[in-house]
């Protein structure tokens, strides 16, 4: 393990170590803040950033997103990589988390992207009165310090200047440490509380990734869904079957499923002509 990277910012300690190809990010703690694999740069290394990407199965072939929470940069990379014609907006509140993500991360120089610095919540704010409709299709939030959560994921606020930047048919993700956030519909969700439509995702590093939307996308049957996880998969490497496998998995109630399908078993051709179409 090689350490690449010590500094201090007036928000607290960052390193940037490297261990067998891999660089991390962290925030003076054991964390993992992000991550880039050197040898397979097109990897998405982290479970959590896997999770959240999972929302471009719900809302194909974006145009506009909007990162709230660079970090390492990579979700940012991966909309930029997998979706040409995408322009992507940052927002990071750490001016040196973003130099150290161009200089150790590889975020690349693009026209296409465009980072802030400065705090999300006013900014995402400013972003929704800027913002006419259609809006973005894919909002990732990902706000975390050395010790937890950015206070501003866990109230609703944020999720309203969000909500009025989504376009219809557009998706977002929220990560969260799952101590972090009560379940769906629960007292004090606050996804369930600003979106009508919402879905959820666990991963075993502890994190609780959740997906909210203006509506449900009801008419994305599930052959279509491993078509496009298909396409997605080969060419991005991110195995986006298994995702969509996760997805329905953590929300059976959503996929309507079929008498004869089991949520549990792996997906496939099969399969998916024997699920119904999803409920609204």
């Amino acid at each position: 393990m090689e350490l690449l990277f010590r500094g201090r910012d007036p928000d607290g300690s960052i390193e940037v170590i490297e261990h067998a190809g891999v660089r991390y990010l962290h925030f003076g703690t054991h964390a993992h803040q992000s991550a880039h694999d050197l040898n397979a740069p097109r990897r998405l290394v982290l479970e959590c950033t896997r999770r959240m990407a999972a929302a471009l199965l719900l809302a194909p072939g974006p145009r506009r997103a909007l990162v709230l929470g660079l970090g390492g940069g990579a979700l940012a990379r991966h909309l930029l990589e997998l979706a040409p014609a995408c322009s992507v907006v940052a927002v990071e509140r750490r001016a040196l988390v973003v130099e150290l993500a161009r200089r150790y991360f590889e975020l690349p120089d693009d026209p296409r992207l465009r980072v802030h610095i400065g705090d999300a919540l006013p900014i995402a704010e400013s972003l929704a009165r800027e913002t006419a409709r259609p809006g973005f299709d894919v909002i990732f939030v990902d706000l975390f310090h050395g010790h937890g959560a950015d206070e501003s994921i866990l109230g609703t606020r944020l999720f309203g200047a969000c909500s009025a930047m989504l376009r219809e048919g557009g998706v977002l993700a929220s990560n969260y440490w799952s101590r972090d956030m009560p379940p769906l519909g629960s007292p004090g969700n606050v996804i369930s509380a600003s979106f009508p439509a919402a879905a959820r995702l666990h991963s075993v590093e502890g994190n609780r990734v959740l997906f909210g939307m203006r509506t449900w996308p009801h008419r994305e049957v599930p052959a279509r869904l491993l078509d496009r996880a298909r396409r997605l998969t080969r060419r991005s490497g991110v195995d986006y079957t298994g995702l969509l496998n996760a997805l329905i998995d953590h929300n059976p109630q959503r996929f309507g499923l079929c008498a004869g399908a089991r949520a549990g078993r792996s997906l496939d051709a099969r399969d998916a002509g024997a699920r119904c179409e999803p409920r609204r």
